[in-house]
């Protein structure tokens, strides 16, 4: 899969407490805001430094969690900072390295073949070197398990492996399974991915600013976009205003030179049709001036009349067309009137046109191109869609073709479906029909084989029988069985299957009891064993407690016995213990009784169990051991005693010790001194004369508060003044 986030990692190496307070410091910094206080913050150990790739899990192991304290100039810095954490009621925990009190120097331990200073594979500023000398200065770095308790020996130091397993100058062994989730990476991981995030931040910042200067300037750009689309705009609806009036005039022109047409066909049919008339005016007149003589027949003088009359209808006609040419010679002034006044305006329109198109802007021109584009786009499109129109109704057709096949496939499918559903119900009868028949065969044959075998002879009265007889013979018989209902049928087979099951449950029973036999012997065994253990135990502590009661006490004549009080067989009988309980006999030297515990002083029981503990620490060994204020019931003499012991024991073993007793002092390998201030302790270590005069004054405060107490219960004694007494 995946490798998990840095960020997860350093949760999982580092304790959540510890984390919180790391947290809570930066939080109460930034909060508080102080740049002097800032600049007195170095940082956590493991951001001080840079370990050798090799080294890494022994720096883990050797610092623990110490690589997460924090550095500090001074205490005066840990103890403000506390406040404020407190004072802020913040989670978490934080440990402080204050550099003015943290005065430790690194050993000279050599650099050999096998082992070299661990601090020498840690690079860190001079300025903090007490802090690393006392994380790293005191311990080697070995190459193998067999060159760790060497070092120990020759150098009197603590030493570590590369796997993380660590050797006490004081005599403890500590390693095994390490945890692969190592601090050290983990925190360089996080530190990395924080300066990648914060590069990450800056860039997106800087991209962000660029991307704020670049919607800047495109809003810019779209402004004057916006504005020469407004003059493109404008330009266009003058060109579009211009263009209608220009198609407007043309129309009109159109419409004038047709009518011009028109009305100058009209003048030449009348003139030809006034021409005719005055023709035949003119013979009319001319036959006028003849003189009248009367040669027509009647016929002839009937047409005449006839003619007279068409005559005087033509002349109407001729006056008509007159007055029609008059007005026809009228509106084709008028005409040519519109016509040059057309003229002009087109003239005019084109000359607007040709100022708007001289005048016109690059955009607009690209505009105009634009507009010519979209034009046969759209032409194009028709044509397209005029295509695509074609194609639908053809798909139309042939949709409704199909839908007409697919009526008529439906129609078939529900015929087929109605037809097939019915031979489904004809069949699941049959099978209904068939099931219910071979229930009742399978009954009928179930009676029979209750029925047993039949003999043949009883069964041969019966063949001769109608069907119809049989079943009243087989009805009368049960009628006769149901008499014996009441009787168990199954009672065989429930007797045959209850012996089976008591068989079997007499085999587990058999089988549970030689399990039980072998489980008790084993037990019998064990507790054979544990009595010899504990009674061979008994016997080694008994021979130490002799020895180490005589070494503690140092009279002549002392000795110590331990008795092992068995259990009354009663008891053990019953499942007791053997053992019932250790009696103690002590004597402090010549002439005086051995006594049991609870006849002795505070000081002597304490010494007495000191004894058995140094006794049991001979005969099983720990790797250290911490005693608070042991000697405090002890005189001197047992106390240097005591001393001298641990001072011996201390060679396999490792023991700490609280006391307020100069005698532990005198025997001891290093001395710290705890104090307390502002409500913090402090462990420091200090020299022997330190921790003399640390002990001298707190005796003296505890004489001095040991004299008040006597002072006030003295006082308290003493009977009150009588009124008289006080005049």
């Amino acid at each position: 899969g995946p490798a998990p986030p840095p960020r997860h990692k350093y949760e999982k190496a580092v304790r959540h407490d510890i984390r919180q307070g790391l947290q809570s410091l930066h939080e109460t910094l930034d909060e508080i805001n102080d740049a002097s206080l800032r600049r007195a913050v170095h940082g956590q150990v493991i951001d001080l430094m840079k370990v050798d790739p090799a080294a890494v899990t022994a720096v883990d192991v050797a610092a623990g969690n110490a690589l997460f304290n924090v550095v500090v100039d001074s205490f005066d810095v840990s103890s403000r900072l506390l406040q404020h954490i407190n004072s802020r009621k913040k989670p978490g925990r934080i440990t402080f390295f204050p550099l003015d009190t943290c005065t430790t120097k690194p050993r000279d331990l050599p650099t050999t073949a096998n082992a070299s200073p661990l601090l020498s594979h840690v690079n860190y500023d001079k300025k903090f070197g007490s802090v690393f000398a006392e994380l790293f200065g005191r311990t080697l770095l070995v190459r193998t398990l067999e060159a760790g308790p060497q070092a120990v020996s020759d150098y009197d130091c603590d030493a570590i492996t590369y796997d993380g397993d660590q050797f006490s100058r004081k005599g403890g062994i500590t390693g095994g399974f390490i945890d692969i989730r190592s601090k050290v990476k983990a925190a360089a991981e996080m530190k990395d991915a924080q300066l990648g995030l914060r590069e990450a931040k800056a860039s997106m910042d800087a991209n962000l600013q660029a991307v704020a200067t670049l919607e800047q300037e495109i809003t810019g750009v779209l402004r004057e976009i916006d504005q020469v689309n407004s003059q493109d705009d404008a330009g266009r609806a003058g060109i579009d205003r211009a263009l209608h009036d220009l198609r407007t005039a043309e129309e009109r022109l159109a419409r004038a030179t047709q009518a011009i047409e028109q009305s100058k066909a009209a003048a030449e049919v009348l003139e030809r049709s006034s021409a005719a008339v005055a023709k035949t005016v003119a013979g009319l007149k001319a036959e006028l001036d003849t003189p009248f003589q009367s040669t027509l027949s009647a016929a002839e003088e009937n047409e005449l009349v006839r003619l007279q009359s068409t005559v005087g209808k033509e002349r109407a006609d001729a006056d008509a067309l007159q007055s029609s040419a008059v007005q026809l010679q009228t509106a084709c002034q008028m005409l040519d009137d519109t016509a040059r006044h057309l003229e002009r305006r087109l003239h005019q329109v084109q000359d607007r046109q040709q100022a708007l198109k001289s005048a016109a802007t690059p955009a607009e021109a690209a505009a105009s191109g634009e507009v010519a584009t979209v034009t046969a786009d759209i032409d194009d499109a028709k044509k397209r869609l005029d295509a695509v129109e074609k194609a639908v109704e053809k798909a139309v057709a042939d949709r409704r073709t199909h839908e007409e096949a697919l009526v008529a496939a439906r129609t078939k499918l529900v015929a087929f479906q109605r037809s097939q559903q019915e031979s489904r119900d004809t069949i699941d009868r049959a099978h209904n029909q068939r099931a219910l028949f071979t229930q009742q065969k399978e009954a009928a044959q179930a009676k029979i084989r209750k029925l047993g075998a039949i003999n043949p002879a009883a069964a041969a009265p019966y063949k001769a029988h109608a069907p119809a007889k049989l079943m009243q013979l087989l009805k009368q018989a049960n009628e006769e069985l149901r008499k014996y209902d009441h009787v168990n049928k199954k009672a065989l087979d429930q007797y045959t299957q209850l012996c089976d099951s008591s068989k079997d449950l007499l085999e587990q029973r058999d089988a549970l009891l030689k399990e039980l036999a072998s489980v008790q012997s084993l037990l019998e065994h064990l507790d054979k064993q544990k009595d010899e253990a504990i009674a061979r135990t008994f016997k080694q502590v008994q021979h130490h407690f002799e020895e180490v009661f005589r070494e503690l006490v140092g009279a002549e004549g002392c000795a110590a016995g331990l008795t092992l009080i068995e259990n009354d067989a009663d008891a053990v009988a019953a499942g007791g213990d053997p053992f019932a309980s250790v009696k103690v006999d002590v004597s402090f030297g010549a002439g005086t009784p051995n006594a049991e515990l609870a006849q002795l002083s505070g000081g002597q029981k304490s010494l007495v169990a000191l004894a058995l503990i140094f006794a049991i620490q001979r005969c099983d060994p720990a790797p250290f051991y911490l005693f608070d204020e042991i000697d405090a019931a002890l005189d001197a003499e047992y106390r240097s005693n005591v001393a001298r012991m641990i001072k011996e024991q201390s060679k396999g073993c490792q023991f700490i010790t609280a006391t307020f007793k100069t005698e532990m002092l005198e025997a001891a390998d290093a001395t710290f001194g705890i104090f307390f201030h502002n409500r913090v302790s402090q462990i420091k270590p200090i020299s022997m004369a330190e921790a003399s005069a640390l002990l001298r004054q707190a005796n003296e405060e505890r004489m001095k508060h040991g004299r008040d107490e006597a002072d006030d219960e003295l006082a308290a004694s003493r009977p009150a003044p009588s009124r008289s007494g006080a005049r």
